[in-house]
């Protein structure tokens, strides 16, 4: 009697064929989804319910039967109106008789509410490629009244097709709607206001003796842009990793040269940044790799340290092996992360509450996650705001890809 309650007023709607696929038993909830009253659903067969019932739905093949797999159907109502119902089914078999217990969700207004969202997230990329849209002809007028900008508007173009693009795949709605229209928002308006007035200040410096002005707002731009770059990769990055396009090309290469290239290029776009000091264990360390991922991975931790800590500050580059593992730690005297914040720190999004006025998007550590995973890789971090934080990673020496 109790089992017989608790079928009766389960929440999941529920539907007892016999082996001829006509209803013997029905609950309540079924009994609503379809519109009938209890006496009029049973007897039933299946194809006045359900169209295309698939042809395998009665199948004496018990793997056919696996009650995790599931499939949507569109189910007909009493008074003719179709809705789409997810199916769940399980096989009972009883005194060498066989029955199809179908499980039935409606999920018309999911299918709806998902629609919806898609518009929305639409409706946000249309409004950022406007804004790219005027971004690009303010670059244009600057170009024409100064030829020296030409290399930076070619380099910006590319830069607008790379967010076209990246926005036009991006696949993650769950989050991009309530979290990526704020942090787009904020971080493109930053570099975009100063570059737009640079660009107006530029044009009224036409004397000789402006020369120097000049040059400060072009500086200005160039950072502007760099800034906006940033940014762009990290959502190619992101979309590049979501839809698992990224082809591992494993190398030999010096671990020593790879980061004196990376010093480099962050000395070229940044000023007056902490001093960084290199302790390598082994200078002439060959390692067989993916270059390219070893590299953004690197990076990221580098700039995050550089971006995160005050001036007169030290970094601290330190690499060495265990065995078969390099272990690669980047320790920084910066702001460090409250300890309230740590658990989200490799969230998508996610960015500390005490980085007050630094920019950035919250992607940079999720991405070097994920660039982990592909490469077998961990990573770890110990932290105290106002004190520092220290990042560790770990990778093989040798990559073995699987086939």
């Amino acid at each position: 009697m109790i089992f017989e309650e608790i079928f009766k007023h389960s929440m999941v709607g529920t539907l007892i064929f016999d082996q001829h696929g006509k209803v013997e038993r029905c609950n309540l909830l079924a009994v609503r989804l379809f519109g009938y009253k209890n006496e009029q659903l049973v007897g039933r067969p299946i194809e006045a319910l359900f169209q295309c019932v698939p042809k395998d739905l009665f199948s004496e093949d018990p793997k056919r039967c696996d009650t995790n797999s599931s499939f949507k159907l569109k189910a007909k109502k009493n008074c003719g109106e179709l809705f789409l119902t997810d199916v769940r089914r399980t096989r009972l078999e009883s005194d060498g008789d066989i029955r199809v217990v179908l499980y039935l969700k409606n999920i018309n207004n999911e299918m709806q509410a998902e629609q919806k969202y898609k518009n929305t997230i639409q409706k946000l990329k249309t409004k950022i490629d406007e804004r790219s849209k005027e971004f690009s002809d303010a670059l244009i007028e600057l170009n024409l009244s100064n030829e020296n900008l030409l290399n930076e508007m070619e380099y910006r173009k590319e830069a607008e097709k790379q967010i076209r693009l990246s926005l036009a795949r991006q696949r993650e709605l769950n989050q991009l709607k309530s979290r990526f229209a704020s942090m787009a928002s904020h971080e493109f308006r930053t570099p975009l206001g100063g570059i737009l007035t640079s660009a107006s200040l530029i044009a009224r410096y036409n004397e000789q003796e402006d020369e120097r002005k000049r040059a400060k707002h072009v500086h200005i731009i160039k950072k502007s842009v760099k800034n906006l770059t940033n940014i762009l990769n990290e959502f190619l990055s992101l979309d590049r990793l979501d839809q698992g396009i990224i082809k591992l090309h494993v190398s030999s290469f010096s671990l020593t040269l790879l980061i004196g290239d990376i010093i480099d290029s962050l000395h070229s776009f940044s000023e007056n940044h902490p001093e960084i000091v290199m302790k390598h264990h082994n200078k002439n360390l060959i390692i067989y790799q993916d270059q390219e991922i070893v590299r953004n991975i690197i990076l990221n931790l580098l700039s995050n340290a550089i971006k995160y800590s005050p001036k007169g500050k030290t970094i601290i580059f330190e690499s060495y092996t265990v065995g078969e593992r390099l272990f690669l730690k980047v320790e920084d005297q910066g702001i460090g992360v409250p300890l309230s914040n740590q658990k989200h720190l490799f969230e998508r999004f996610y960015r500390a509450e005490n980085v007050n006025t630094v920019q950035g998007t919250g992607l940079g550590l999720n991405i070097v996650k994920s660039y982990l995973d592909l490469i077998d890789g961990e990573i770890k971090f110990q932290s105290e705001e106002n004190v520092g934080t220290t990042f560790t990673v770990d990778i093989p020496l040798k990559l073995e890809i699987k086939k």
